[in-house]
């Protein structure tokens, strides 16, 4: 609620834990002399919110330009990979809609990086419009989504049977046509179709593996799932042979 002349002032806030141990963090509140400066965050990158392949980001507004003179609309481009189109506002400039304020904060972005613009318009000769080509601003800066969540390994304990020449195949996923499978539902929040293999200890993953009679008995094999984003977690199965 302070009233500053222009300049640049330096702010400091201060938390305590029950304890009393105290953590600071400042930044600087910048008062600029005659014309608004839009001034855009800087990028910004963050983890995905929990089970969820987007992020609801704060924290977006302009650090400098807006006043109640001033309409700010935004346009935001999605990555590719998200299928999203972009999405913006259009207010006009006049009267009606001076102070204005259309910012990006609380809006959920999807995995990857999209580019925010925000869009400032003033009347700075007193004409009533912000047609001319001085009265308007931008300013462009990126949001980063990361996909840090581990994908969920479920494992099923299986019993295979040998075949007449003494051999049995497991696959990691269901073949169809009554394969012998491993996978119990796993699952990613983000990847649709994330890698799913299987391993015998000691040995390489793979879509399968094969069993004979010196396996007969009890067995461990192992569960991988890996998603997109190179995230990835394992389970542990029995698997009896007889």
């Amino acid at each position: 609620g302070s009233v500053l002349p222009p300049g640049v002032y330096p702010v400091t806030y201060s938390a305590f834990s029950c304890r009393g141990v105290r953590s600071d963090c400042s930044f600087n509140i910048t008062v600029p002399s005659g014309e608004p400066q839009l001034i855009c965050p800087e990028d910004v990158v963050i983890p995905n919110d929990v089970d969820q392949c987007s992020a609801v980001v704060m924290g977006l507004t302009p650090r400098g330009g807006l006043g109640c003179a001033t309409v700010l609309n935004y346009q935001i481009t999605f990555p590719v990979s998200s299928g999203l189109p972009p999405v913006g506002t259009s207010t006009d400039y006049n009267s009606n809609t001076l102070g204005t304020i259309n910012d990006v904060s609380g809006r959920t972005f999807p995995v990857g990086t999209s580019q925010v613009t925000y869009i400032l318009k003033v009347d700075l000769n007193g004409d009533g419009d912000a047609d001319d080509q001085s009265e308007t601003q931008s300013c462009t800066f990126s949001v980063t989504v990361l996909d840090v969540q581990r994908p969920h390994a479920v494992c099923i304990d299986r019993e295979i049977k040998l075949d007449q020449t003494g051999n049995a195949t497991i696959y990691a996923e269901d073949q169809g046509g009554g394969s012998i499978f491993m996978d119990g539902g796993s699952t990613d929040n983000c990847d649709a179709d994330p890698l799913i293999e299987i391993q015998k200890p000691g040995q390489p993953y793979s879509a399968s593996q094969s069993y004979n009679c010196v396996d007969v008995g009890d067995n461990l094999l192992n569960l991988r799932i890996f998603d997109d984003a190179g995230n990835y977690s394992t389970c542990i199965a029995r698997i009896k042979v007889i």
